[in-house]
């Protein structure tokens, strides 16, 4: 009769074991996003202010995910778990740091939401601007608005 190992038993359980659980982990697609905004119609000079908010947000209130600035005409978002977000840019031409409005609120400065709304009505809800981010990598082009009264003016 041949005796076996007890712990030479228990190495290779506690090995299979471990194999399987690589195996599995290598197997499962990764969880993590990379969603990439792409501007158009942005002016010249200043600095894009762009915040992101995930779909716990009910309004453009809440406090964003995660915010950027740039000069750059592309905006990248990195390791975002799957989901929907929605994003406002607003562009600061004149360097002072916030979105300057009108006495009646319209902006004076470009500003940018996902899914590119109609303003006509003001600022769009956050309902209107969710991007199902749903691949490992999404692309979306957002284009800057400025009110053509407001556009080329400095004060």
């Amino acid at each position: 009769m041949i005796k076996t190992c007890p712990q030479r038993g228990k190495a290779k359980k506690t090995l299979l074991i471990i194999s399987q659980a690589c195996l599995m982990w290598i197997s499962f697609p990764s969880f993590a996003a990379t969603l990439v905004i792409e501007l158009s119609e942005q002016q010249p000079n200043g600095v894009i202010h762009a915040a992101l908010y995930d779909q716990s947000s009910t309004n453009w209130e809440t406090q964003p995910l995660q915010t950027l600035q740039t000069t750059k005409e592309t905006i990248v978002f990195t390791d975002l778990p799957l989901g929907q977000y929605a994003v406002q840019l607003f562009q600061d031409t004149n360097a002072n740091g916030h979105l300057d409005n009108s006495r009646s609120g319209i902006p004076k400065e470009p500003v940018g939401f996902s899914n590119n709304p109609s303003l006509l009505r003001g600022k769009p809800s956050i309902d209107k601007c969710w991007i199902n981010v749903t691949e490992p990598l999404v692309t979306e082009n957002i284009r800057f608005f400025v009110r053509k009264r407001y556009a080329d003016t400095e004060e």
